[in-house]
C-alpha cells in the first residue's frame, strides 16, 4: 500500500495502476481497497482514460470509505462521465452530490450539473440550476464561472430569442461590474458580450466589445512597460481574430488588414497568424 502512495506521489501512473491490480490479488478484502481504487481513477482519469476512471469507482460500491473521500469518489465520477458525454448518469450523480454536499461544495456540484444539462440540450433547466448558485453569494470564482457559463448557454439561444440574448449580455455585464474581476474574466466577459451581440446581427457592438478587449490589453502592457508581452493572453487573440474576420464580412478590408497587422506586432503564440492573415487580406484584396 506505501509503494502505491509512494508511486503516486511521484506522479508514477503506471506503477500505480500496476500495483493496485497486484494489491486486490493479494489483499482482496482489504479495508484499505477503497482507497486504492480511487488512486488507480485518479490515474486514469488525469490520462484523460475516463471510461476506466469511472469503471474504477463504479467498483467502490460497498467499500468503506470515509465521507469526505467518498464526496471525491462520486466528484470525480461525475467529472469522468460528464468527459464521456454520459448526460443521463452525469446529471444523476451530480444530483445526488448536491444532497449530500453543503456550502461551496454543493454549489460546485449545483454548477457542474447546469453544465451538463447544457449540454444536454436541456437550457431551461440548467439556466435555473446556474441562478440558484449565483443567488447563493459563492466565491468570485465560482460565481464568474456560473454567470460565464449561464451567458454561454443563453447564446445558443440568441438568434431566435432576442430576450435571451439580451440576459446574456447582463450575465456578462455583471462579471465586468464585479469589484474582484481579474484581467482574464474581464476579457473573457468582453469577448463573450461580443460573440452575443454577433449572433444577433449587431455587428457594430460586436465589433466595440471586442476592440474594447484589444485595446484595453495594450494599455494594460503599456503601463507595465511590455509591450511585447510573451504571454499575450488567449482572449486578446480571440477577440483580435474575431474582429479581423467580422471586417471582412463587411467588406472593410483595409481596417481588416491594418488589425491584422496590430496582432501580428504584439508577441505572443499567434502573431505569426496574424501575420499571414493581414498577408493574405492584402494579396486578395491588391491591398498595397
Amino acid at each position: 500500500y506505501l509503494e502505491i502512495w509512494h508511486a503516486s506521489l511521484a506522479n508514477n501512473g503506471e506503477k500505480v495502476i500496476r500495483l493496485g491490480e497486484s494489491f486486490f490479488r493479494r489483499y482482496p478484502k482489504s479495508k484499505l481497497t477503497g482507497s486504492v481504487r480511487l488512486r488507480r481513477a485518479e490515474v486514469y482519469y488525469a490520462s484523460e482514460s475516463f471510461a476506466n476512471a469511472a469503471a474504477e469507482l463504479d467498483r467502490l460500491k460497498g467499500q468503506p470509505l470515509e465521507t469526505p473521500v467518498a464526496i471525491q469518489a462520486r466528484f470525480l465520477k461525475a467529472y469522468a462521465l460528464q468527459r464521456l458525454g454520459d448526460h443521463e448518469r452525469a446529471v444523476k450523480e451530480w444530483r445526488e452530490l448536491i444532497g449530500q454536499t453543503q456550502g461551496e461544495q454543493q454549489l460546485v456540484a449545483r454548477h457542474q450539473q447546469a453544465l451538463t444539462l447544457c449540454q444536454q440540450g436541456n437550457r431551461t433547466d440548467a439556466i435555473a440550476q446556474w441562478d440558484e448558485v449565483i443567488r447563493s453569494a459563492p466565491s468570485s470564482d465560482l460565481l464568474f464561472r456560473a454567470l460565464t457559463a449561464k451567458g454561454e448557454c443563453l447564446t445558443l439561444m440568441a438568434d431566435v430569442d432576442a430576450k435571451r440574448g439580451a440576459d446574456a449580455i447582463t450575465a456578462f455585464d455583471k462579471i465586468l461590474a464585479h469589484e474582484e474581476v481579474t484581467d482574464s474574466w474581464h476579457d473573457q466577459a468582453l469577448y463573450r458580450k461580443g460573440m452575443v451581440h454577433q449572433r444577433m446581427n449587431a455587428f457594430e457592438e460586436a465589433l466595440t466589445a471586442f476592440n474594447q478587449v484589444i485595446r484595453q490589453y495594450q494599455e494594460r502592457a503599456a503601463a507595465v512597460n511590455e509591450p511585447d508581452n510573451p504571454s499575450a493572453p488567449y482572449w486578446y487573440y480571440r477577440a483580435g481574430f474575431e474582429a479581423v474576420a467580422l471586417l471582412e464580412t463587411r467588406q472593410r478590408w483595409e481596417a481588416a488588414a491594418r488589425l491584422a497587422d496590430q496582432l501580428a506586432a504584439t508577441k505572443g503564440d499567434r502573431s505569426e497568424e496574424a501575420r499571414e492573415r493581414a498577408k493574405k487580406i492584402r494579396v486578395v484584396h491588391f491591398l498595397w
